[in-house]
């Protein structure tokens, strides 16, 4: 359906509803896995025990790589959740602005239109006269 042929009261109830875009939950549930995956990449997960006065850390090369991988793919789903939610936001944008100019013609076209203005009254037109 084109926008231009909904009715006002139509075109109120779209903008009134905050055009929330079906792509939003999901960015929210993308971007709380980023930060849960962000939250455990920045956890110590190695133990470690102490020698003396020395600590000693029981970090392997898998928990480390492990730990690097999902730092980077926390970084990666948080880029693409921005680069999702800028396409969300320039959408609701040309939603919006096609919301008011449809808006703006309904009201041009309910706009009464400006009645002639009668002439003076020596100048009005006699009964047989042209332009009677």
């Amino acid at each position: 359906m084109n926008i231009s042929q909904l009715t006002p009261e139509q075109l109120q109830a779209i903008l009134a509803s905050g055009g929330v875009d079906q792509d939003q939950g999901l960015l929210d549930r993308q971007r709380a896995i980023a930060q849960m995956l962000r939250q455990q990449a920045g956890m110590d997960r190695s133990g470690g025990q102490m020698a003396g006065r020395v600590y000693i850390p029981n970090a392997n090369l898998g928990t480390a790589l492990g730990q690097m991988a999902q730092g980077y793919m926390a970084r990666k789903m948080g880029e693409q959740a921005d680069t999702t939610q800028r396409g969300i936001s320039g959408r609701q944008t040309a939603a919006k602005q096609q919301y008011l100019d449809a808006l703006t013609a309904v009201m041009r076209r309910n706009q009464p239109q400006p009645q002639q203005e009668m002439p003076p009254p020596g100048q009005m037109p006699q009964m047989g006269q042209p332009g009677y």
